[in-house]
């Protein structure tokens, strides 16, 4: 088995991954819910602030308020979710740039089933869905539990994350679709997801990728048997078009 890298979504190169708005932000700016925060706020993640100073001043300051709510809220999204991202798009010349060196690097193909079954399986904290575009981001409800003698005060989002499967407009050529993982990074920091070698089945190569780099990527994966069902390709320029072609290289 190998692995995908999952970043949070902050280390993600959309500014706006993650990002939601609060429904109903003002209700929440009163004295025992900032009072409630900044506790939490102090006991999950060690800030230095200084508590007396910080209520204050997010009692009296709309934005100060909203911007040590949201902060807290993105900290606990940082240390719960895991992304890896893939597209249905081989040929946007855009996302080659971007995510490929410049055309330099490849892309690599995967059966969306195996993929789903092999990572999947019987794992839990753990989805693979399509993203959706939208004009505008999410608006979501904070959840605000006083402790009782079951549990502890909690302030967060609801537990289902349908905001990490919704992105602005700006990036819908994307097509993409993604995995999210969720745990407590905290305890377990391991953001690697293991997935099985025979859900790979091609490896398409940039339209400016070197040739002494494309023959050893085909000499490694053909040199190990688990890799036995790989096809090549290679992307080229259509002066005519234009627009990005992929071809299958002989074996």
């Amino acid at each position: 088995m190998v692995n995908f890298g999952c970043p949070p979504p902050d280390k993600l190169n959309d500014p706006y991954e993650g990002d939601f708005r609060i429904k109903n932000l003002r209700n929440y700016q009163n004295k025992d819910f900032i009072e409630k925060l900044l506790n939490l706020k102090k006991k999950n993640f060690l800030d230095d602030f200084s508590y007396d100073e910080d209520l204050d001043q997010a009692i009296k300051d709309e934005n100060f308020f909203t911007n040590i709510l949201y902060e807290y809220i993105n900290q606990l999204i940082r240390h719960s979710f895991g992304i890896t991202c893939f597209s249905r798009n081989q040929r946007n010349m855009k996302m080659w740039s971007h995510y490929a060196d410049s055309h330099k690097g490849v892309c690599l193909v995967f059966d969306e089933k195996q993929l789903e079954s092999s990572v999947l399986g019987k794992k839990t904290g753990v989805a693979l869905k399509e993203v959706n575009y939208t004009g505008s981001l999410i608006s979501l409800d904070i959840i605000n539990h006083d402790s009782d003698e079951n549990g502890e005060d909690y302030i967060g989002i609801p537990r289902v994350p349908i905001f990490l499967y919704k992105k602005l407009s700006a990036w819908k050529e994307e097509q993409e679709v993604r995995l999210v993982l969720e745990k407590d990074f905290n305890v377990f920091p391991d953001r690697r997801l293991k997935f099985d070698e025979s859900s790979l089945k091609g490896v398409i190569f940039g339209a400016r990728i070197q040739l002494n780099d494309a023959l050893t990527i085909i000499h490694l994966i053909n040199s190990l048997d688990k890799y036995y069902n790989v096809s090549f390709y290679q992307s080229r320029k259509d002066i005519e078009k234009p627009k990005i072609r992929i071809e299958k290289l002989k074996k």
